[in-house]
């Protein structure tokens, strides 16, 4: 029985050119097929069992999914060859500042250290590498470093000014508001 296929001929939307401009922007090295598959399958369970698990935060989880998607990319760029690397470094970039930034908010809020504390570690080791801005400025790499200690340091004070506030009366902070407003 033949298929209708509304006079489309799917073999011919590439033409033999474009087959091979695609094949020399991406090429598999030798003996990384298997791997490739193992991997891809491994990360599709990841993530879905990071999606479908409950006792993760929304935001937990979209970092950690930045972060998964990020090694994935990261184990990509070393089982290929073409120009598809240099799309892959800049991609990777944007995933390093972006997950330096949510972690910092995360360590100044003090939620979740223990994954987020990696999570920037990476982040600053990748950024410090491959990133063309801190792989050669001193001063550059220093402040990403010093960065989510000084944060952590300025969440802890906030935190305590908000349980010394707290533990003051009611009625002072009332009469405290009120002389502000005057």
């Amino acid at each position: 029985m033949k298929q209708k296929t509304l006079g489309i001929n799917y073999s011919s939307i590439l033409t033999d050119e474009e087959k091979t401009r695609f094949k020399s922007y991406i090429e598999i090295k030798d003996g990384y097929e298997k791997f490739m598959i193992v991997a891809g399958i491994l990360f599709l369970i990841v993530i879905i069992m990071v999606i479908k698990t409950n006792s993760i935060e929304t935001s937990t989880k979209v970092s950690i999914l930045l972060v998964i998607l990020a090694v994935g990319l990261y184990l990509l760029k070393f089982t290929v060859t073409g120009n598809i690397i240099y799309t892959l470094d800049v991609i990777l970039q944007c995933f390093g500042i972006i997950l330096i930034i949510v972690s910092y908010y995360y360590i100044y809020k003090h939620d979740n250290l223990l994954i987020y504390i990696p999570i920037c570690a990476l982040g600053i080791y990748y950024s410090v590498k491959y990133v063309g801005i801190f792989s050669n400025n001193i001063t550059g790499q220093i402040i990403l470093i010093a960065a989510p200690i000084a944060l952590y340091i300025l969440g802890a004070a906030m935190r305590k000014v908000k349980e010394i506030e707290l533990l003051i009366p009611v009625k002072e902070k009332h009469e405290r508001k009120k002389d502000e407003n005057k």
